[in-house]
């Protein structure tokens, strides 16, 4: 099972960032959908 770990951070240059994400990458990009998840209340 894939896992992908999400994160906040500030980009200075969005264009420098795509193009090293995209020489590493060996797929992509691929959308993720989510869903909400509510957990019950005790």
């Amino acid at each position: 099972m894939s896992r992908n770990i999400e994160i906040k951070a500030r980009v200075a240059d969005m264009d420098a960032l795509t193009a090293r994400a995209a020489a590493i990458a060996d797929s992509g990009p691929t959308e993720i959908p989510q869903g909400r998840h509510l957990l019950p209340l005790r």
